[in-house]
């Protein structure tokens, strides 16, 4: 036997100096296109939004069980890019389908792969939430115990099954950039349906909170959040994408700055403050790799030039300045009202908290406004009480040990923008969406060889 470096046998015109195989971003750009037939589709007849996850479900199930698991990760993107726009155009799909969609994909991977260790941590995390289950059924009949239960256990239960799948995976920088467009597809969809809600609907009047009518008459805070994971995504893809094309380039930049655009106009301003918060905390990790950050400041800059002297302007005299106002603000929108009340109804019931879900009415009591959640911390305390706190430290110990394995450069900037943005999102709107939960999953993958300009794979060949 010899060893010899044959860069998977791949034709010389697919690779590029660092030995990984281009992405042909022409069939993405089909795959982007087609998303925006099908905005309209689902605004017309919202009950094909049931057909378009059931198919989104199916080839992830397909992938998982075909053993490829770079796909069946794919599809879990695609699904959680969906999630808003299956919600914002009422589709036949019950609310928590992304979260129990991810798990299901996961689960059928990890079950075809018995030998996938189990990672402590992410197992205990769940497992320490169960106990408070039984203050929910005490105080609520079993119909609404189910619903709550449902409702605020789905997004721990895809995250510790996120981690699980993602924590026995091994990928590189395509099969990563793939993931990350996948979840950009949908977007296009959202994007275009905000668009139409935005400029071709009539007349808007703007004022100094989240606009549902920009939004496309869907929560602006969900819209936002996705649009502006949407933007970290394709900024990474601009960074570490092999192979790209100029074309492609250009393509991706375009739905950075339209989704960019949307989120802000949705005038909720956590979309673009999460992506920003986590591409800084990543950059910082990157500082090793100055290949990468020369990239990533060109396309920065480049898009800020875009946003700053042409976008911003327009969007601000489109909305007669109100949108230059909403981002001046530094209202925290009630959600300290919310913290404060979590944290007396924990005081309350410090040990086995008042149960997932069982706090509602009691909070909505307390704050005169909103009876969910906006901050998961506070969640876990006020429902699940010591059990909570508990599950805190996981996660904090969960995100250490991410960072720790991951090799220096791109890889530990990769899992530092992961966690940022999942824990942030988390500390700010909760887990309404499957995206944290998959997020810090993927902060768990371990990475192939990381080299720039170095990197090849070797076969042993006869």
């Amino acid at each position: 036997m010899s060893t010899r470096t044959d860069l998977l046998f791949l034709p010389t015109e697919l690779l590029r100096d660092d030995g990984e195989e281009a992405i042909d971003m022409r069939l993405w750009v089909a795959a982007f296109a087609l998303h925006v037939p099908l905005a309209l589709l689902l605004q017309t007849q919202p009950a094909a939004g049931a057909a378009h996850g059931a198919l989104a479900l199916l080839f992830g199930l397909y992938s998982a069980l075909a053993g490829r698991v770079d796909r069946a990760a794919q599809a879990a993107a695609y699904i959680a890019g969906a999630e808003v726009l299956w919600r914002m155009t009422s589709s036949g799909v019950f609310w928590e389908f992304g979260k129990y969609a991810v798990v299901l994909i996961f689960c059928v991977a990890i079950g075809r792969n018995p030998a996938w260790r189990v990672p402590p941590l992410a197992l205990s995390y769940f497992v320490v939430l169960l106990p408070s289950c039984v203050m929910t059924l005490l105080a609520l009949n079993f119909e609404e115990a189910r619903k709550q239960m449902s409702f605020n256990l789905s997004g721990p239960l895809a995250l510790a099954v996120s981690v699980w799948f993602f924590a026995n995976c091994r990928m590189g920088r395509r099969e990563c950039s793939k993931i990350l467009l996948a979840y950009l597809a949908p977007l296009v969809s959202v994007v275009t349906i905000t668009m139409i809600s935005t400029y071709f609907s009539g007349p808007i009047v703007f004022g100094t909170n989240s606009n549902f009518a920009t939004s496309g008459g869907f929560g602006p805070n969900q819209v936002a959040s996705s649009l502006g994971l949407g933007v970290l995504f394709g900024l990474l893809v601009l960074a570490f994408a092999p192979g790209l094309a100029m074309g492609g380039r250009l393509v991706v930049l375009s739905l950075v700055v339209a989704c960019g655009m949307q989120s802000a106009m949705t005038f909720s301003r956590s979309g673009l403050l999460l992506a920003l918060q986590a591409g800084l905390v990543g950059v910082l990790f990157l500082r090793q790799d100055l290949k990468a950050v020369l990239r990533v400041a060109l396309w920065v800059v480049a898009g800020y030039v875009l946003v700053a002297y042409l976008v911003s302007p327009a969007l601000d005299s489109f909305t007669g300045g109100a949108l230059g106002r909403r981002f001046e603000s530094t209202n925290l929108s009630h959600r300290d009202d919310l913290v404060m009340a979590d944290i007396a109804i924990w005081l309350e019931n410090p040990v086995g908290g008042s149960g997932p879900g069982a706090a509602k009415s009691e909070r909505a009591a307390r704050t005169h406004s909103s009876s969910i959640a906006h901050t998961e911390f506070s969640r876990l305390l006020s429902d699940h009480g010591l059990f909570g706190i508990v599950a805190m430290g996981l996660l904090c110990a969960m995100g250490l040990q991410m960072l720790r394995r991951a090799d220096p450069g791109g890889p530990r900037a990769f899992v530092a923008v992961m966690l940022a943005w999942s824990l942030v999102y988390m500390a700010v709107n909760g887990m309404r969406l499957v995206a944290p939960s998959l997020l810090l999953g993927f902060g768990a993958l371990q990475w192939k060889r990381w080299a720039p300009g170095r990197e090849f794979y070797i076969k042993d060949a006869a």
